[in-house]
Protein backbone atom coordinates (compact mmCIF):
# COMPACT_ATOMS: atom_id res chain seq x y z
CA UNK A 1 0.00 0.00 0.00
CA UNK A 2 0.99 3.62 -0.30
CA UNK A 3 1.12 5.83 2.76
CA UNK A 4 1.69 9.55 2.69
CA UNK A 5 3.46 11.00 5.72
CA UNK A 6 2.71 14.66 6.30
CA UNK A 7 4.87 16.22 8.96
CA UNK A 8 3.19 19.01 10.89
CA UNK A 9 6.38 19.91 12.71
CA UNK A 10 9.40 21.78 11.25
CA UNK A 11 11.50 20.08 8.54
CA UNK A 12 14.44 21.78 6.91
CA UNK A 13 17.92 20.96 5.73
CA UNK A 14 19.25 23.22 8.49
CA UNK A 15 17.38 21.38 11.23
CA UNK A 16 20.62 20.51 13.00
CA UNK A 17 21.18 24.22 13.54
CA UNK A 18 17.66 25.43 14.16
CA UNK A 19 15.50 22.68 15.64
CA UNK A 20 15.48 22.32 19.40
CA UNK A 21 14.30 19.11 20.92
CA UNK A 22 11.11 19.08 22.97
CA UNK A 23 9.38 16.73 25.31
CA UNK A 24 6.50 16.47 27.61
CA UNK A 25 5.27 14.54 30.54
CA UNK A 26 2.21 13.88 32.51
CA UNK A 27 1.34 13.19 36.04
CA UNK A 28 -1.27 11.21 37.81
CA UNK A 29 -3.75 12.53 40.26
CA UNK A 30 -3.85 11.74 43.94
CA UNK A 31 -6.39 11.94 46.70
CA UNK A 32 -6.59 15.23 48.54
CA UNK A 33 -4.83 15.26 51.89
CA UNK A 34 -6.96 15.75 54.96
CA UNK A 35 -4.16 17.83 56.52
CA UNK A 36 -4.38 21.52 55.51
CA UNK A 37 -1.20 22.99 54.00
CA UNK A 38 0.96 25.14 56.28
CA UNK A 39 0.51 28.91 56.06
CA UNK A 40 2.97 30.88 53.92
CA UNK A 41 6.16 32.20 55.44
CA UNK A 42 8.38 35.05 54.26
CA UNK A 43 12.14 35.40 54.44
CA UNK A 44 14.93 37.35 52.78
CA UNK A 45 18.16 39.30 53.18
CA UNK A 46 18.63 42.96 54.13
CA UNK A 47 21.89 44.19 52.60
CA UNK A 48 23.51 47.13 50.83
CA UNK A 49 26.32 44.85 49.64
CA UNK A 50 27.45 44.50 53.23
CA UNK A 51 24.83 42.86 55.42
CA UNK A 52 22.48 45.08 57.42
CA UNK A 53 23.29 43.20 60.60
CA UNK A 54 20.59 43.25 63.29
CA UNK A 55 18.37 45.50 61.17
CA UNK A 56 14.78 46.02 62.27
CA UNK A 57 12.54 44.61 59.55
CA UNK A 58 8.89 45.63 59.49
CA UNK A 59 6.19 44.03 57.34
CA UNK A 60 3.05 45.99 56.49
CA UNK A 61 0.08 44.95 54.37
CA UNK A 62 -2.43 46.98 52.37
CA UNK A 63 -4.78 47.15 55.39
CA UNK A 64 -2.08 48.60 57.65
CA UNK A 65 -1.48 45.38 59.61
CA UNK A 66 2.17 45.19 60.71
CA UNK A 67 4.68 42.73 62.13
CA UNK A 68 8.35 43.18 63.01
CA UNK A 69 11.44 41.03 63.40
CA UNK A 70 15.19 41.49 63.72
CA UNK A 71 17.70 40.35 61.12
CA UNK A 72 20.70 38.27 62.20
CA UNK A 73 24.37 39.24 61.83
CA UNK A 74 24.26 38.31 58.11
CA UNK A 75 21.11 40.34 57.36
CA UNK A 76 18.85 37.26 57.17
CA UNK A 77 15.30 37.68 58.47
CA UNK A 78 12.08 35.68 58.43
CA UNK A 79 8.37 35.84 59.29
CA UNK A 80 6.99 32.39 60.09
CA UNK A 81 3.34 33.10 59.18
CA UNK A 82 2.17 35.78 56.74
CA UNK A 83 -1.10 34.09 55.86
CA UNK A 84 -3.14 36.83 57.52
CA UNK A 85 -1.54 39.68 55.56
CA UNK A 86 -3.30 41.07 52.49
CA UNK A 87 -1.13 41.92 49.46
CA UNK A 88 0.28 44.24 48.32
CA UNK A 89 2.85 43.94 51.12
CA UNK A 90 5.79 46.23 51.85
CA UNK A 91 8.93 45.56 53.87
CA UNK A 92 11.08 48.19 55.55
CA UNK A 93 14.58 47.44 56.87
CA UNK A 94 16.22 49.97 59.22
CA UNK A 95 19.84 49.54 60.24
CA UNK A 96 23.36 50.91 60.35
CA UNK A 97 26.31 49.76 58.23
CA UNK A 98 29.78 51.19 58.90
CA UNK A 99 28.29 54.13 60.81
CA UNK A 100 25.76 55.07 58.10
CA UNK A 101 22.03 54.65 58.73
CA UNK A 102 19.84 53.08 56.05
CA UNK A 103 16.10 52.76 55.60
CA UNK A 104 15.24 50.54 52.63
CA UNK A 105 12.02 49.05 51.27
CA UNK A 106 10.70 46.24 49.11
CA UNK A 107 7.32 45.44 47.57
CA UNK A 108 5.29 42.29 47.00
CA UNK A 109 2.13 42.64 44.89
CA UNK A 110 0.82 39.07 45.29
CA UNK A 111 1.59 36.07 47.45
CA UNK A 112 0.93 32.30 47.44
CA UNK A 113 -1.27 30.75 50.09
CA UNK A 114 1.39 28.28 51.23
CA UNK A 115 5.13 27.74 51.05
CA UNK A 116 7.98 30.17 51.55
CA UNK A 117 8.15 33.61 49.93
CA UNK A 118 11.57 35.15 49.43
CA UNK A 119 11.68 38.96 49.39
CA UNK A 120 14.92 40.88 49.87
CA UNK A 121 15.45 44.47 51.00
CA UNK A 122 18.33 46.19 49.19
CA UNK A 123 19.08 49.45 47.37
CA UNK A 124 17.89 47.69 44.18
CA UNK A 125 14.50 46.81 45.72
CA UNK A 126 14.23 50.38 47.06
CA UNK A 127 14.66 51.74 43.53
CA UNK A 128 12.20 49.25 42.01
CA UNK A 129 9.63 50.07 44.68
CA UNK A 130 10.03 53.80 44.04
CA UNK A 131 9.49 53.38 40.30
CA UNK A 132 6.45 51.15 40.79
CA UNK A 133 4.78 53.52 43.24
CA UNK A 134 5.98 56.76 41.65
CA UNK A 135 6.92 58.26 45.02
CA UNK A 136 9.32 57.85 47.91
CA UNK A 137 8.84 54.33 49.33
CA UNK A 138 9.17 55.53 52.93
CA UNK A 139 6.25 57.93 52.47
CA UNK A 140 4.12 55.24 50.85
CA UNK A 141 5.01 52.85 53.70
CA UNK A 142 4.21 55.30 56.49
CA UNK A 143 0.87 56.34 54.99
CA UNK A 144 -0.04 52.87 53.66
CA UNK A 145 -0.27 54.22 50.11
CA UNK A 146 0.77 51.06 48.32
CA UNK A 147 -2.52 49.15 48.34
CA UNK A 148 -3.08 49.75 44.63
CA UNK A 149 0.46 48.95 43.52
CA UNK A 150 0.29 47.80 39.89
CA UNK A 151 1.95 44.39 39.31
CA UNK A 152 2.43 45.29 35.63
CA UNK A 153 4.40 48.41 36.60
CA UNK A 154 6.60 46.37 38.92
CA UNK A 155 7.31 43.82 36.17
CA UNK A 156 8.06 46.60 33.69
CA UNK A 157 10.46 48.23 36.15
CA UNK A 158 12.21 44.89 36.72
CA UNK A 159 12.52 44.26 32.98
CA UNK A 160 14.04 47.69 32.32
CA UNK A 161 16.46 47.38 35.21
CA UNK A 162 17.54 43.90 34.10
CA UNK A 163 18.10 45.21 30.58
CA UNK A 164 20.35 47.95 31.93
CA UNK A 165 22.27 45.48 34.09
CA UNK A 166 22.46 42.66 31.53
CA UNK A 167 26.12 43.01 30.53
CA UNK A 168 27.22 43.49 34.14
CA UNK A 169 25.28 40.43 35.33
CA UNK A 170 26.68 38.33 32.48
CA UNK A 171 30.19 39.50 33.30
CA UNK A 172 29.59 38.22 36.84
CA UNK A 173 28.52 34.84 35.48
CA UNK A 174 24.89 35.25 36.53
CA UNK A 175 21.99 33.81 34.54
CA UNK A 176 19.94 36.85 33.53
CA UNK A 177 16.88 34.66 32.95
CA UNK A 178 17.01 33.28 36.49
CA UNK A 179 17.84 36.42 38.48
CA UNK A 180 15.10 38.45 40.13
CA UNK A 181 16.53 41.43 42.00
CA UNK A 182 13.70 41.30 44.55
CA UNK A 183 13.03 37.62 45.10
CA UNK A 184 16.17 35.63 44.21
CA UNK A 185 17.85 34.07 47.21
CA UNK A 186 21.39 35.21 47.95
CA UNK A 187 23.80 35.73 50.84
CA UNK A 188 25.67 38.87 51.84
CA UNK A 189 29.01 37.21 51.07
CA UNK A 190 30.37 39.31 48.16
CA UNK A 191 29.28 36.76 45.54
CA UNK A 192 26.33 36.62 43.14
CA UNK A 193 23.78 39.37 43.68
CA UNK A 194 25.72 40.67 46.65
CA UNK A 195 28.65 41.27 44.31
CA UNK A 196 26.30 43.36 42.15
CA UNK A 197 25.28 45.45 45.17
CA UNK A 198 28.98 45.97 45.98
CA UNK A 199 29.70 47.32 42.50
CA UNK A 200 26.56 49.20 41.42
CA UNK A 201 24.95 52.14 43.20
CA UNK A 202 21.14 52.16 42.99
CA UNK A 203 19.00 55.22 43.68
CA UNK A 204 15.70 56.76 42.62
CA UNK A 205 14.46 60.34 42.48
CA UNK A 206 11.11 61.64 43.76
CA UNK A 207 9.39 60.62 40.52
CA UNK A 208 10.70 57.08 40.66
CA UNK A 209 13.35 57.35 37.94
CA UNK A 210 16.07 54.78 38.73
CA UNK A 211 19.72 55.84 38.59
CA UNK A 212 22.63 53.39 38.29
CA UNK A 213 26.28 54.25 38.84
CA UNK A 214 29.55 52.33 38.97
CA UNK A 215 30.66 52.63 42.60
CA UNK A 216 34.35 52.43 41.69
CA UNK A 217 34.14 55.12 39.00
CA UNK A 218 35.15 58.66 39.78
CA UNK A 219 32.58 59.86 37.27
CA UNK A 220 29.14 61.06 38.31
CA UNK A 221 27.64 59.65 35.10
CA UNK A 222 24.43 57.72 35.72
CA UNK A 223 22.32 55.37 33.66
CA UNK A 224 18.76 56.60 34.19
CA UNK A 225 15.66 54.43 33.77
CA UNK A 226 12.37 56.31 33.51
CA UNK A 227 8.96 54.78 34.21
CA UNK A 228 6.83 57.04 32.04
CA UNK A 229 8.32 56.23 28.61
CA UNK A 230 7.43 52.65 27.73
CA UNK A 231 9.32 52.91 24.41
CA UNK A 232 12.51 54.08 26.08
CA UNK A 233 15.70 52.39 24.87
CA UNK A 234 17.47 51.46 28.07
CA UNK A 235 21.20 52.13 28.19
CA UNK A 236 23.37 49.40 29.69
CA UNK A 237 25.71 50.06 32.56
CA UNK A 238 29.10 48.36 32.19
CA UNK A 239 30.89 47.75 35.46
CA UNK A 240 34.40 46.38 35.46
CA UNK A 241 34.50 42.83 36.80
CA UNK A 242 37.89 41.22 37.31
CA UNK A 243 38.46 38.26 34.98
CA UNK A 244 35.11 38.73 33.23
CA UNK A 245 34.38 37.99 29.59
CA UNK A 246 33.99 40.89 27.18
CA UNK A 247 30.64 40.12 25.53
CA UNK A 248 30.63 43.05 23.09
CA UNK A 249 31.66 40.95 20.07
CA UNK A 250 28.73 38.56 20.40
CA UNK A 251 26.24 40.89 18.73
CA UNK A 252 28.20 41.07 15.46
CA UNK A 253 28.48 37.26 15.37
CA UNK A 254 24.78 36.62 15.96
CA UNK A 255 23.84 39.35 13.49
CA UNK A 256 25.96 37.52 10.89
CA UNK A 257 24.12 34.27 11.65
CA UNK A 258 20.72 35.98 11.34
CA UNK A 259 21.75 37.64 8.08
CA UNK A 260 22.84 34.29 6.61
CA UNK A 261 19.64 32.55 7.67
CA UNK A 262 17.50 35.30 6.20
CA UNK A 263 19.34 34.94 2.88
CA UNK A 264 19.16 31.11 2.94
CA UNK A 265 22.94 30.84 2.96
CA UNK A 266 25.48 29.30 5.32
CA UNK A 267 27.59 31.64 7.45
CA UNK A 268 31.26 31.71 6.49
CA UNK A 269 33.27 28.91 8.13
CA UNK A 270 35.41 31.54 9.88
CA UNK A 271 32.47 32.25 12.18
CA UNK A 272 32.56 28.69 13.58
CA UNK A 273 34.72 27.38 16.38
CA UNK A 274 36.57 24.19 15.37
CA UNK A 275 34.81 22.44 18.24
CA UNK A 276 31.34 23.49 17.05
CA UNK A 277 28.71 20.84 17.76
CA UNK A 278 24.98 21.48 17.73
CA UNK A 279 22.51 18.61 18.20
CA UNK A 280 24.92 16.06 16.75
CA UNK A 281 26.11 18.20 13.84
CA UNK A 282 29.78 19.20 13.58
CA UNK A 283 31.20 22.25 11.81
CA UNK A 284 32.14 20.13 8.76
CA UNK A 285 28.72 18.50 8.58
CA UNK A 286 26.93 21.80 8.92
CA UNK A 287 28.94 23.50 6.18
CA UNK A 288 28.18 20.61 3.80
CA UNK A 289 24.41 20.94 4.25
CA UNK A 290 21.99 22.58 1.86
CA UNK A 291 21.36 26.00 3.44
CA UNK A 292 17.80 26.23 2.13
CA UNK A 293 15.27 26.79 4.90
CA UNK A 294 12.26 26.02 2.70
CA UNK A 295 9.52 23.87 4.21
CA UNK A 296 6.51 24.07 1.92
CA UNK A 297 5.34 27.65 2.06
CA UNK A 298 7.16 28.36 5.33
CA UNK A 299 10.40 30.33 5.35
CA UNK A 300 12.32 30.64 8.59
CA UNK A 301 14.01 33.55 10.24
CA UNK A 302 15.67 34.28 13.57
CA UNK A 303 14.15 37.10 15.61
CA UNK A 304 16.59 40.00 15.86
CA UNK A 305 15.56 40.58 19.51
CA UNK A 306 17.85 37.91 20.93
CA UNK A 307 19.32 37.84 24.41
CA UNK A 308 22.57 36.64 25.95
CA UNK A 309 21.28 34.38 28.72
CA UNK A 310 24.38 33.28 30.64
CA UNK A 311 28.16 33.00 30.42
CA UNK A 312 30.65 30.47 31.75
CA UNK A 313 33.82 32.29 32.72
CA UNK A 314 35.85 29.08 33.01
CA UNK A 315 35.21 27.93 29.43
CA UNK A 316 34.79 31.37 27.73
CA UNK A 317 31.35 30.28 26.53
CA UNK A 318 28.12 32.27 26.53
CA UNK A 319 24.65 31.10 25.50
CA UNK A 320 22.39 33.24 23.35
CA UNK A 321 18.63 32.67 23.39
CA UNK A 322 17.33 32.69 19.81
CA UNK A 323 13.72 32.52 18.68
CA UNK A 324 12.92 30.86 15.36
CA UNK A 325 9.98 32.35 13.43
CA UNK A 326 8.31 32.12 10.02
CA UNK A 327 8.94 35.07 7.72
CA UNK A 328 5.39 35.11 6.45
CA UNK A 329 3.57 35.44 9.74
CA UNK A 330 6.24 36.03 12.40
CA UNK A 331 4.83 33.08 14.33
CA UNK A 332 7.27 31.89 17.00
CA UNK A 333 8.08 28.25 16.28
CA UNK A 334 10.70 27.44 18.88
CA UNK A 335 13.49 28.72 21.08
CA UNK A 336 17.08 27.52 21.02
CA UNK A 337 20.18 28.33 23.05
CA UNK A 338 23.19 28.85 20.77
CA UNK A 339 26.57 28.64 22.45
CA UNK A 340 29.28 31.09 21.37
CA UNK A 341 32.92 30.85 22.44
CA UNK A 342 35.68 33.44 22.73
CA UNK A 343 38.93 32.11 21.25
CA UNK A 344 42.50 32.95 22.26
CA UNK A 345 42.41 36.04 20.03
CA UNK A 346 39.29 37.33 21.87
CA UNK A 347 37.12 36.63 18.80
CA UNK A 348 33.63 35.20 19.35
CA UNK A 349 32.63 32.16 17.27
CA UNK A 350 29.62 29.83 17.05
CA UNK A 351 30.11 26.91 19.44
CA UNK A 352 26.71 25.16 19.49
CA UNK A 353 25.28 23.25 22.43
CA UNK A 354 27.93 20.48 22.49
CA UNK A 355 25.16 17.87 22.41
CA UNK A 356 26.40 14.78 20.48
CA UNK A 357 23.08 13.01 20.64
CA UNK A 358 19.57 14.45 20.55
CA UNK A 359 16.12 12.98 21.12
CA UNK A 360 13.24 14.46 19.15
CA UNK A 361 9.54 13.61 18.87
CA UNK A 362 7.66 14.78 15.80
CA UNK A 363 3.88 15.00 15.23
CA UNK A 364 2.82 13.37 11.94
CA UNK A 365 -0.33 12.79 9.96
CA UNK A 366 -0.90 9.63 7.91
CA UNK A 367 -3.13 9.01 4.90
CA UNK A 368 -3.71 5.50 3.50
CA UNK A 369 -4.29 5.14 -0.27
CA UNK A 370 -4.79 1.39 -0.54
CA UNK A 371 -7.37 -1.09 0.73
CA UNK A 372 -4.69 -3.78 1.08
CA UNK A 373 -3.45 -2.45 4.35
CA UNK A 374 -3.84 -4.86 7.27
CA UNK A 375 -2.62 -2.44 9.87
CA UNK A 376 -4.51 0.24 11.76
CA UNK A 377 -4.87 2.44 8.66
CA UNK A 378 -7.59 1.58 6.12
CA UNK A 379 -8.13 2.88 2.62
CA UNK A 380 -8.81 6.60 2.63
CA UNK A 381 -8.29 6.95 6.37
CA UNK A 382 -6.46 9.89 7.88
CA UNK A 383 -4.87 9.64 11.34
CA UNK A 384 -2.44 11.47 13.52
CA UNK A 385 0.63 9.94 15.08
CA UNK A 386 4.02 10.56 16.62
CA UNK A 387 7.43 9.63 15.20
CA UNK A 388 10.17 9.09 17.78
CA UNK A 389 13.60 9.89 16.36
CA UNK A 390 17.20 10.02 17.54
CA UNK A 391 19.15 12.26 15.14
CA UNK A 392 22.81 13.05 15.63
CA UNK A 393 26.00 11.25 16.57
CA UNK A 394 25.74 8.68 19.33
CA UNK A 395 28.96 9.67 21.08
CA UNK A 396 32.17 11.63 20.72
CA UNK A 397 34.69 10.20 18.24
CA UNK A 398 32.25 7.64 16.79
CA UNK A 399 31.19 9.34 13.57
CA UNK A 400 30.36 5.97 11.98
CA UNK A 401 27.43 5.61 14.38
CA UNK A 402 25.05 8.26 13.16
CA UNK A 403 21.34 7.78 13.73
CA UNK A 404 19.22 9.62 11.20
CA UNK A 405 15.58 9.52 12.29
CA UNK A 406 15.39 5.99 13.64
CA UNK A 407 11.69 5.10 14.10
CA UNK A 408 10.50 3.31 17.21
CA UNK A 409 6.82 3.31 16.37
CA UNK A 410 3.74 5.35 15.63
CA UNK A 411 0.98 5.83 18.17
CA UNK A 412 -2.33 6.51 16.44
CA UNK A 413 -5.31 8.36 17.76
CA UNK A 414 -7.16 5.07 18.32
CA UNK A 415 -4.58 4.18 20.97
CA UNK A 416 -2.84 1.36 19.07
CA UNK A 417 0.86 1.29 18.20
CA UNK A 418 2.19 0.08 14.88
CA UNK A 419 5.79 -0.13 13.65
CA UNK A 420 6.24 0.16 9.90
CA UNK A 421 9.95 -0.62 10.20
CA UNK A 422 10.99 2.25 7.91
CA UNK A 423 13.38 5.15 8.19
CA UNK A 424 11.84 8.59 7.83
CA UNK A 425 14.04 11.15 6.14
CA UNK A 426 13.94 14.84 6.97
CA UNK A 427 13.26 16.95 3.95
Amino acid sequence: MSIRLIQSGLLSAMAALLIACGGGGGGGGSKASSTPPPPPSLSGVAAIGAAMANAKVTLKDSNGTTASTTADDNGNFSFSNVGGFTPPIMLRAEGTVNGTSYKLHSLLTSAPTTGNINLNVTPATEALTAQTLGEAPDTAFKETRFGRADPAKLQAAKAKLMEALQDTLLAMGLDTNAVDLMTSKFAADKTGLDNLLDKVEFSANSNGAINLKDKKSNSNTYVTINESDSSETVSKINVTVDGALDTRGIKALIDELINAVNKDTNPDSKYFDDGYLFQGTTKKQFMSQDPSLTNGSNFLTIDSNYKIKKCDQATNVCYVGLQIKTKSSSIALMNIDMGVKQDSNKVWKLYGDQAPFVFRSTPLSYYAESASDTGPLKNGSFSNGLAITFPGTACDDCSDKVYQNVPIGFSYNNGSTYDYGMTLKAG
